[in-house]
Parts: structure tokens; C-alpha cells; sequence
């Protein structure tokens, strides 16, 4: 996974045993699917029928990313609204 440093968090979800490999180095609380909320990015989660891994990490891309300003007129969301959001997604997306 690259020379940064990784280190491993295991536990059971749904009684299914999941260790999760992440990096402190990059301190995004991101990973894959619905697998989040370390103190560093997830590289690699490891399930007894599955793995998936991360082949490439790109952290400051050429193309610059703008984000606009959220207008006056615009609705503001709670973190609660978009969890739920981004949960319909992943399940559209994913189809869990």
C-alpha cells in the first residue's frame, strides 16, 4: 500500500469480522462503500469473502476543484439529512 504508514482496525459488523487497513498520513475519515470514521483513510477493508483495495490515491489532482459559496436562498442541510442522502445514493448506486 505504498511507504506511508498503515495500520489495521478490526471488529465485527452484522457478526461479520471486517479489518479495515488505513493510513493516519491522510487524515480523511473516508473509505470505501459505507466503511468510514477512522482517524486516517481506508486503503483496504478485508471480509471473509471479499477484500477491496485501493490501487491508486490521488492527492492533489491538476485539475483544481472549486466549490461555490452555498447562496442565501439555498437550503442548508443537517449532517443527519446528508448522511440519509448519501446512504440513498450508495444503496441506488451499489445496489445494497
Amino acid at each position: 500500500m505504498g511507504t506511508e504508514k498503515n495500520f489495521t482496525r478490526s471488529g465485527a459488523i452484522k457478526e461479520e469480522q471486517v479489518v479495515a487497513w488505513f493510513t493516519p498520513d491522510i487524515p480523511l475519515q473516508f473509505g470505501p462503500k459505507n466503511y468510514n470514521g477512522l482517524p486516517g483513510l481506508i486503503l483496504q477493508i478485508d471480509k471473509e469473502k471479499f477484500s477491496i483495495l485501493a490501487t491508486q490515491v490521488i492527492l492533489n489532482p491538476d485539475e483544481k476543484i472549486e466549490i461555490e459559496a452555498v447562496k442565501k436562498d439555498e437550503k442548508i442541510r443537517s449532517r443527519r439529512e446528508a448522511y440519509q442522502i448519501a446512504n440513498e445514493y450508495y444503496n441506488d448506486a451499489y445496489g445494497n
